[in-house]
């Protein structure tokens, strides 16, 4: 509950901050309207211009929130059981399931229509998308039994049939995110995970910072607000923490808000 509290109100802001848009930001999209959401991984909600996509129980429930202040319900998808998270890219919503991943073709955000999907073993897992490649957590430990413990990486060069590129072993992954070549991963008790992905399917260690069983993460990108500074929002057991990441080799912590469980 403390993790959805908490970031919740991190992506409020953000989402505030993105009015504008944000070409570094992963989860941009090429529709034309005007606003995005920026949301972590683990996030059961996202925006795409004036739609609002909220996952509810085997459904995805989508409002028009053009109206600002009133936002009023446009319809219901029915998606299954075990979705857990939605990631908005590139004029698609990419689903995190515990069996697997979903992608619906979001051309017309308020008729999301289905693509494919990316089965593996169950295992709790969200998705972060960038350029042809998705990136899956999956984690042990959860109620979603045979859990693994590592990162997929998945070639979506055909978006009608995504397979498996290559697989890293982790200790315990939950959320990701990324901003254009830089991935940054919470391995839970292990800590932040920064590689470079120059090379999608290549992961070379940037940092790897210990702290309190990280949770996810919001890397803002550069926007008009933030001039040259990149920010990155995590969240954990022990509260939220800001680092800034404008030199990927040098990630410095900035800020925290200690939270006790």
């Amino acid at each position: 509950m403390i993790h959805f509290l908490y970031f919740t109100a991190i992506v409020l802001l953000f989402a505030g901050c993105q009015a504008a848009g944000d070409s570094a930001s992963p989860a941009t999209s090429n529709n034309t309207t005007s606003t995005q959401g920026k949301a972590g991984s683990m996030a059961r909600f996202g925006i795409t211009g004036n739609t609002l996509y909220a996952l509810s129980g085997e459904t995805v429930k989508l409002f028009d929130i053009s109206a600002g202040p009133t936002p009023s319900t446009s319809s219901t998808v029915l998606l299954g059981s075990g979705v857990e998270t939605i990631f908005p890219y590139s004029g698609k919503l990419f689903f995190g399931t515990q069996a697997g991943m979903m992608i619906y073709d979001n051309t017309d955000p308020f008729i999301p229509k289905y693509l494919s999907r990316y089965d593996h073993i169950a295992s709790c897992d969200p998705v972060v998308v960038s350029g042809n490649y998705a990136y899956v957590t999956l984690r042990a430990g959860t109620n979603c039994r045979h859990g693994l413990n590592e990162l997929d990486i998945v070639d979506l060069s055909d978006i009608m049939n995504p397979k498996l590129a290559i697989s890293y072993p982790m200790t315990n992954p939950k959320g990701l995110g990324i901003d254009t070549h830089s991935l940054f991963l919470c391995d839970g008790v292990a800590g932040l995970k920064i590689f470079d992905i120059t090379d999608p399917l290549t992961l070379v260690v940037k940092g790897d910072y210990t702290t309190d069983n990280a949770y996810d993460v919001i890397p803002s990108g550069t926007t008009a607000l933030l001039s040259n500074t990149k920010t990155l929002v995590m969240t954990g057991d022990s509260g939220i923490c800001q680092y800034d990441y404008s030199d990927i080799n040098n990630v410095k912590k900035i800020s925290e808000i200690r939270v006790s469980p």
